[in-house]
């Protein structure tokens, strides 16, 4: 279990831990009987794929394995096997198969799945399949394949060996290269560890064949990838290395497009295997750089203690004559392989360092010729790779550049003694550098990945050494005071001219914090005078905020407002951005007093500025003083803030006021910003609403009731914003520190007087270092409940209600009504957006079963509300749709309607647009599984830990994970609330009433001639087949009707049931007018007729929004549709 699903909220986690094995077991009993009992089960098996998981039992994957090679008894393979169904099943298969590779003790016969193969992609098609489909299953396929290798059946490997030798043998044969692929995807070099078979006759025989074909790009490739593979999984000594070290090394070196002198660095000529093994084999001829690297980390050690050194040798020859092309001035085609190499040779490293110390705490490894790497090899592989890292750190390539930083870090966690002296003398060397400044950004990077090596060895570093120069009269800091001494350094970094080294700044800072834990008022462990540092670190950061703000903004020319309202976000918010983490864990760590000046810093520069351009921006940092330190936020931004909003807001023209008048841009952007600042501080601030209830209603209603855009809009965040503090389940205190690291036992040269450093945390939730870590959550209090209530009724439920009146009395003054309506669709739209989930769903037609049989997964939230809400709103949206022609109106319009009907869309919106960000932000505060070399030490190859060394990562990153993973349980819980045993897909009969007419309605209107409605409609179409995929076959025919120029029925998804099929799909019988409309449609498009420009615009939207549908609608059903008509076309 991951420690991110325990740390859910607590009844969340509960049920995860108690209900979802049960309704695993559940799942896995229904779909094998589903197949032993239905005769067409390939067929109809679709409908389980998506719930199935890694927890499936053993007997299911031995099912489906018969299943995909069960094929000696079906004649017609092609049938049983349909294009998406064997992309599907396989995907499963070896999804289940690599997760539980450990775990399962079952054996699988090659030869079906060899055969099955072959058939499957080099027998000719018979068949029109997509290019999508046929993509998808080969990938599919072939992962299956590498994932059942390992349980082939003992004797296989000399079986595939005798199978494919003779063909592989006659290399001047174009069908070698197809054979060579095949012992490549089937070779099971894992039976190497129990001695079963001739691998070293094997081996020789392979070194032999790989060069009796000089200068093929997929010979060298596919050779290097299957050599690699043997290398790592021969652990007993099988193949006798160290005979074949010297021709392996030559074709390693070999592998590299380096030029020498002035000969080119390609070769002139080869011999190219044919395409289609090409574009099949792709996979298995892997660049041979990457491989390359893999194969050299796993020769070292290998021939026993008499060869150990012989890699290791052969190795630094090769670094040695690669070691000029890292140089900066020596770039060229080449950067890249470089690159590949030292980021591959490093991720193998990693990987055999934990594998040696598994194998060495669980005994696997009694009998090994392959000596475990110590400490004097990996100073050895330190020594020898720091050489080519220290070169590249400086490339003018960022690829090869962010590879070296990164192998300088890893590199610190073997030999910090000659990795972190060079990394500071040298981050030292570019601050007072005066024509290199763009090493700078380099340095800091590196230090900053660095810093946590550093603190765990505790070195002293000196300050004002010479890069690459031993100066004994510089003086020695310990590590806390050279970290503190880079922290002031590098204020000055922060410059708005230089987006890559603030950047670098903001990580660097990130990773120190995260490493340092709760901050220090005065100066004890660290020397760091926190109250001068944070005060100048926000002076910085809010010159930058002054430097990007765009005073286009505030002009009253139109297009130049329009063009800056428009303006993307600027570098600090980036994905790759660590500026949101540095500012939230800087508040988060503050002590009280510093945090009440840092507050009273930022309460002066928000209330005193206007900066609309970068309103998000300076929304990062009240949303995380407000999120951590809530009264200090409340009493210093907060209030003030509504004191001048409630004062700028008197006179404000309303749209009751005739004529409508509006406000100058300077008004409106001065609006922006304070309406802005003031929803991020609300937003987490625990507390802050309830203080302010009456106060942030006046505000609420003086904007809704304004005639600008810009108010109404802000209102509808600030309104989204109130509700999700008061009722979201959100972590609170995210960014306080973990325990202190014991630095006193099991850490060579372990001191317990050093700095304390913060202990981080695996994904297992089974280490015992996790313990007493789990966040707490918010968890709404009675009063919060009532205030969101007392919000939606006035904002959501009446302005429904007003929305039905309006569009009654539609036509009397369409500009003042055009103005209301807007201003009561923002309102529902803020309030949506603020309960999301909560909400609940509109009573079904036919309410399924619940109980031990549900598939459904944990996820639940505190209900807020009634189902006769959404019934309103959407009945008001309806109602009001008909009567608005404006295309923008409209299409704000349906943007509320697909948000009613997809409950959970919101909360997978949210989770997948922030895993990227959480994603980037790991890679740059993480401590490699191996980094316990550094804290528990290697003794001569024995490993001193008494458990499985596992990657770490902060508290605060961990506590971020399990939030996104609850904000996907409750997408996938809420989203398809309906799912039983009994029914695995959605039904018609589940859909409610109500959401059946939205859907008809956006069906239409995905068909609008104005292009945003259209886009809006088909958002909210996708979403709804999504969910409800019943739906999905008929709306077929209304496609095909657009497109043959058919009139639309009124109703589109009226009589459904009747041109349905018991299993949901589309009755074909139903096509026959489609059929001779697209014969008619023929015969008089060659006669062109002149279209007036709006029925242009309304047939190129009916085309538009069919062909978008159809794309909407999986391959399976949208061809057979096709396929019918067109074969009705061709007969006449």
């Amino acid at each position: 279990m991951k420690t991110w699903t325990v740390w859910l909220p607590e009844n969340t986690a509960q049920e995860a831990l108690q209900e979802e094995p049960r309704r695993f077991s559940a799942l896995a009993k229904a779909l094998a009987q589903d197949w032993s009992s239905n005769s067409e089960f390939p067929e109809r098996s679709l409908k389980w794929i998506s719930h199935i998981n890694s927890c499936v039992v053993v007997c299911l994957i031995n099912g489906v394995h018969s299943f995909l090679c069960n094929i000696k008894d079906t004649p017609r393979v092609s049938s049983l096997f349909a294009p998406q169904g064997q992309m599907r099943w396989s995907g499963v298969l070896s999804n289940l198969l690599h997760t539980l590779r450990q775990k399962l003790t079952i054996a699988i016969d090659w030869r079906p799945l060899y055969e099955l193969m072959r058939h499957t992609f080099t027998d000719p098609l018979i068949g029109m399949e997509g290019a999508l489909v046929v993509a998808t299953r080969r990938r599919n396929m072939f992962d299956l394949c590498h994932s059942a290798q390992r349980f082939f059946v003992p004797g296989a490997a000399a079986e595939i060996w005798g199978e494919l030798r003779p063909i592989i043998i006659n290399v001047h044969q174009m069908e070698a290269f197809e054979a060579l692929g095949w012992l490549s995807v089937f070779m099971p070099t894992q039976q190497v560890k129990s001695l079963d078979g001739e691998w070293n006759s094997w081996a020789q025989d392979w070194l032999q064949l790989w060069e009796s074909l000089a200068h093929s790009t997929m010979w060298n490739n596919t050779w290097m990838h299957l050599f690699s593979r043997l290398a790592k999984h021969d652990v007993g000594g099988a193949v006798d290395w160290a005979n074949i070290m010297p021709r392996l090394f030559t074709h390693i070196l070999w592998a590299f497009p380096v030029p020498v002198g002035t000969a080119t660095a390609q070769m002139p000529f080869g011999r190219h295997a044919p395409d289609i093994v090409q574009h099949l084999m792709a996979k298995e001829a892997p660049s041979a750089y990457k491989r390359s690297a893999k194969l050299a980390v796993y020769l070292l050690g290998q021939g026993g203690a008499d060869h150990a050194g012989s890699a290791l040798s052969h190795l630094q020859r090769l670094v040695d004559l690669l070691e000029q092309y890292f140089h900066p001035s020596n770039g060229g085609s080449w950067t890249k392989s470089l690159a590949s190499f030292l980021e591959n040779f490093l991720f193998h490293l990693g990987k055999r360092i934990v594998a040696e110390q598994s194998s060495a705490l669980q005994s696997e490894e009694k009998s090994t010729r392959r000596q475990h790497l110590t400490a004097s090899d990996f100073d050895a592989i330190t020594a020898m790779l720091m050489k080519p890292a220290s070169k590249a750190q400086y490339s003018k390539d960022p690829h090869l550049m962010s590879c070296a930083c990164y192998a300088m870090s890893q590199l610190a966690y073997l030999s910090p003694d000659q990795v972190l002296p060079l990394v500071f003398e040298r981050f030292q060397a570019a601050l007072t550098a005066v024509t290199a400044t763009h090493q700078l950004v380099s340095a800091i990077h590196t230090l900053g990945l660095c810093i946590r090596p550093m603190l765990l060895a505790n070195r002293p570093l000196r300050i004002g050494a010479a890069p690459d120069m031993m100066d004994t009269d510089t003086p020695e800091v310990p590590a806390s005071e050279a970290l503190v001494n880079a922290m002031n350094a590098t204020l000055p970094g922060i410059d708005a001219n230089d987006e890559a080294k603030t950047l670098a700044c903001f990580r660097f800072y990130c990773s120190a914090l995260s490493c340092m834990g709760q901050l220090e008022a005065e100066p004890q462990h660290y020397p760091l005078y926190l109250s001068e540092w944070v005060e100048e670190l926000m002076s910085r950061i809010f010159a930058i905020l002054h430097n990007l703000d765009s005073p286009e903004t505030r002009t009253e020319s139109a297009a130049a407002a329009d063009a800056a309202s428009t303006h993307s976000q600027s570098f600090l918010l980036h994905s790759e951005s660590m500026f949101r983490p540095m500012a939230e864990m800087l508040m988060g760590r503050l002590p009280p007093s510093v945090a009440e000046q840092t507050i009273k810093q930022l309460a002066r520069f928000l209330t005193t500025s206007t900066m609309p351009s970068v309103t998000s921006e300076a929304a990062v940092l009240a949303n995380s003083a407000g999120w951590m330190h809530p009264e200090l936020t409340a009493k210093h931004i907060i209030g003030p803030m509504l004191t001048r909003l409630e004062s700028e807001l008197e006179g404000v023209p309303s749209l009751s006021s005739s004529p409508a008048k509006g406000l100058s841009k300077t008004s409106e952007a001065r609006f922006e910003w304070l309406m802005g600042v003031l929803d991020a501080a609300i937003f987490r601030a625990t507390g802050a609403s309830l203080t302010y209830q009456a106060r942030l209603l006046n505000v609420l209603d003086t904007c809704f009731a304004s005639s600008s855009k810009v108010l109404q809009q802000s209102a509808s965040h600030l309104l989204m914003a109130i509700l999700e503090g008061l009722l979201g389940p959100y972590p609170v205190g995210q960014y306080s520190p973990a325990h202190a690291l014991d630095r006193s036992q099991g850490m060579p040269n372990g001191d317990a007087a050093a700095p304390p450093l913060e202990a981080w945390c695996t994904s297992s939730s089974d280490d015992t270092t996790n313990t007493n870590l789990a966040p707490q959550w918010h968890t709404s209090t009675p009063a919060e409940v009532e205030f969101a209530e007392a919000l939606l009724t006035r904002y959501v439920d009446d302005a429904a209600a007003a929305l039905v009146s309006e569009a009654s009395r539609m036509g009397d003054d369409q500009a003042a009504q055009k103005e209301r309506t807007r201003s009561l669709l923002l309102q529902i739209q803020g309030g949506l957006n603020g309960v999301h989930s909560r909400l609940p769903d509109c009573a079904p037609a036919d309410e399924p079963t619940t109980g031990p049989k549900s598939l459904r997964m944990a996820g639940d939230v505190l209900p807020v509300g009634s189902a006769d809400s959404r019934e309103k709103i959407i009945a008001a949206l309806l109602a009001a749709h008909r009567h608005v022609s404006d295309p923008i109106i409209l299409a704000k319009l349906v943007d509320a309607l697909g948000n009613v009907i997809s409950r959970g869309s919101h909360e997978y919106s949210e989770f997948s647009a922030n895993f990227s960000a959480w994603k980037n932000d790991q890679r740059a505060v993480q401590e490699p599984a191996f980094a316990a070399v550094l804290t528990q030490g290697v003794n001569n190859g024995g490993h001193g830990s008494k458990t499985i060394w596992k990657r770490r990562r902060p508290r605060w990153l961990m506590v971020e994970r399990a939030y996104l993973h609850l904000m996907f349980r409750t997408s996938q819980a809420k989203f398809r609330w309906w799912l039983t045993v009994d029914r695995p897909k959605a039904t018609l009969d589940i859909i409610p009433g109500p959401y059946k007419a939205a859907i008809a309605d956006i069906m239409k209107l995905s068909m609008h001639s104005h292009r945003p409605v259209r886009e809006s409609a088909l958002r909210a179409l996708d979403s709804s087949f999504k969910r409800y995929s019943c739906l999905l076959p008929a709306c077929i025919p209304t496609a095909l009707s657009a497109l043959a120029k058919l009139p639309l029925p009124d109703q589109p998804l009226q009589g459904i049931s009747s041109s349905l099929r018991p299993d949901g799909s589309l009755r074909l019988e139903c096509l026959p007018a489609l059929q001779q409309a697209m014969v008619d449609s023929a015969a008089t498009s060659s006669q062109p007729e002149q279209l007036s420009a709006s029925d242009a615009a309304q047939e190129e939207g009916m085309v538009g929004g069919a062909v978008s549908i159809l794309s909407c609608i999986p391959p399976a059903g949208k061809c057979a549709a096709l396929r019918n008509c067109w074969r009705g076309w061709c007969q006449r």
